[in-house]
């Protein structure tokens, strides 16, 4: 079997772990934990026990889409609704959203998820975070056999070696994503009240893309907020 390089990607918030961690549970996988976009020529002569490598990076970066490095690359590309990504980041980040974190660099990666959509590319397999867990993980199935990879039903089971004490998502935000990769794959929109800013509601809603990818959600959040 051909081994290769995969790359996820996507915006911060938006599932690229949970995705990773998952593929990650796959067969003949090696997965790079920490966060990297750079093809090292490591893993272009695939030492690794010939795996597939895995590798992940929360943005949507300019030479995925144009640079000849990442050509032979297979490349899945998670988007998740903006609302929950935003409430997610201002929990998170006490609403200081620094670059790469703001509305503009959302409006940046959704305008490339539905240029895609428009016009697909073999290279890219577009989801978005809210399908990933329909339809007893369809969709998750369908990027592992994109991937061409082997997997068992275990991939979506919870672990038995939970932490007692459930680390802070603040303070122990590494520990938390950790805790929440083990944990029954379930959609986390709606789990908790949103937070947002009126300036995040104000620019969220002047992006049409959104209403391509999401339509009707700038109306169900409004009905939320007015709550």
């Amino acid at each position: 079997m051909k081994k290769n390089i995969i790359l996820i990607f996507g915006f911060p918030h938006s599932g690229t772990t949970i995705l990773r961690k998952i593929i990650g549970r796959c067969e003949d996988i090696y997965e790079y934990k920490h966060e990297t976009w750079k093809i090292t020529d490591e893993m272009k002569i695939n030492e690794k026990k010939e795996k597939n490598i895995l590798i992940k990076w929360p943005f949507a970066a300019n030479e995925f889409f144009e640079d000849d490095e990442y050509k032979d690359v297979k490349k899945v590309f998670i988007i998740r609704n903006p609302y929950y990504i935003f409430s997610s980041l201002n929990t998170r980040l006490n609403s200081n959203l620094g670059i790469g974190h703001t509305v503009d660099y959302y409006y940046g990666t959704i305008k490339r998820y539905t240029n895609l959509i428009k016009e697909p590319r073999h290279d890219i397999y577009c989801i978005k975070y809210e399908d990933l867990f329909k339809n007893n993980y369809q969709e998750i199935k369908n990027i592992i056999n994109y991937l061409g990879l082997r997997y068992s039903s275990l991939i979506f089971e919870q672990s038995d070696k939970l932490p007692e004490v459930i680390p802070d998502c603040v303070f122990e935000h590494d520990k938390y994503r950790e805790y929440q990769n083990q944990l029954f794959l379930e959609n986390f929109n709606g789990k908790k009240p949103l937070n947002l800013t009126k300036e995040n509601i104000n620019n969220l809603n002047k992006i049409k893309e959104i209403d391509t990818i999401y339509p009707g959600i700038k109306k169900q959040i409004e009905k939320i907020n007015l709550k």
